[in-house]
């Protein structure tokens, strides 16, 4: 499947794109669980604050 008459060029922007993607997947698979937890923590928070103001 692999190409040889592709140039270089095409071929130094398949690698970028390589690279950018990995880095694109580390970057999500960091920043999913964080995300996550900071959006739990954001419907935490507004659900106590909802709650006290209801009390109050």
């Amino acid at each position: 499947m692999q190409r040889r008459d592709a140039h270089p060029l095409r071929r130094g922007l398949s690698a970028k794109t390589k690279v950018t993607l990995i880095v694109l997947l580390v970057l999500a698979l960091i920043l999913g669980p964080v995300l996550l937890v900071v959006l739990l923590l954001a419907l935490i928070v507004t659900g106590l604050v909802a709650a006290v103001r209801a009390d109050g």
